[in-house]
């Protein structure tokens, strides 16, 4: 089966950590090990480690969609020598298998993939490695799909993150027309998904949906004293003012925007929302592990 290469668009696309287990079956299929991950480099370095294991199925959709994990040491992913994970989606009736990366295994949080056209998908990240050290952290992403899986853009969708843990607080859903990320009980963001949407982040994603509810209805519910470029770029009216106008127009503005917000209903996940399979975490069968292992080095270090 042919694999279809990742679409690169400027981010990392990194996890590690534990992974939750639960009562799903975990499926392992035959054949030999993935590509080959990335190590702490030292005087011992052995080279790039490739197991020989049994790809297993972490997440399934349905009898037909699912993620596989290959090149695995074990289920702790808990540094760079077990960290050279590689993680797959396949689609087998249209003979679609996409490589989503390294370490994206450790996501601890909820995902439900409820989007019965087949076109979206979203598979989330988690802070591993370097991001575990020092203070500062990293951004993760979650790889979003609107084709089916044949090409992949990503979605931050957390700052400073420095712990797989932390995503257990999380909760992302998929539907045919929308993303939802869910913060523990905060109000969840939307995205508007699909092929006819654009974005920053790429394209099959629009702009998160509450921000353009809001701008819509400050337009609505617009006054005389709130020009209408306010509330299209906000950043870039206050840079036109004259400094000694400025603080009086953010209050202005402020007051508007929080008197306007509160009629904005909030967006909701559909409560009815289930992945096909039932599954709605990531797994990992730490019963299936590698009857050996092989190195190999890149020609400039040997």
């Amino acid at each position: 089966m042919k694999r279809a290469g990742y679409k690169a668009a400027g981010f990392l696309l990194a996890v590690a950590g534990a992974v939750l287990l639960n009562g799903c079956a975990i499926i392992a299929l035959p054949g030999a090990a993935g590509a080959v991950g990335s190590t702490r480099s030292n005087s011992e370095w052995k080279g790039y480690p490739k197991y020989d294991v049994d790809p297993q199925v972490i997440y399934r959709i349905d009898d037909h969609r699912y993620v596989t994990m290959e090149n695995y040491l074990d289920c702790k992913f808990a540094n760079y020598v077990s960290g050279n994970q590689e993680v797959y989606y396949h689609h087998d009736r249209l003979g679609i298998t996409t490589r989503l990366g390294t370490n994206r295994t450790a996501y601890q949080g909820k995902l439900i993939i409820d989007a019965p056209a087949g076109k979206n998908l979203a598979f989330p990240g988690s802070p591993w490695g370097v991001c575990t050290y020092g203070d500062k952290g990293c951004s993760v992403y979650i790889a979003y799909s609107a084709d089916s899986g044949r090409t992949w853009n990503g979605l931050q969708y957390m700052h400073y993150a420095k712990s797989p843990a932390e995503t257990r607080d999380y909760a992302v859903v998929v539907t045919d027309d929308a993303l939802y990320i869910r913060h523990r009980d905060a109000d969840p963001i939307k995205y508007p998904m699909g092929s006819q949407w654009n974005s920053a982040w790429g394209p099959g994603l629009g702009n998160q949906d509450f921000g353009s509810r809001l701008r819509a209805a400050m337009t609505a519910a617009r006054q005389q004293d709130i020009p209408q470029e306010a509330i299209d770029d906000e950043g870039r009216y206050y840079d036109q003012l004259p400094l000694e106008e400025r603080d009086a127009a953010m209050r202005r503005l402020s007051i508007f925007k929080r008197q306007v917000m509160a009629t904005v209903p909030a967006s909701r996940i559909p409560p009815e929302a289930h992945t096909p399979s039932g599954m709605d975490r990531l797994v990992c069968d730490p019963t299936i592990t590698p009857r050996g292992v092989t190195y190999s080095k890149p020609a400039y270090s040997r």
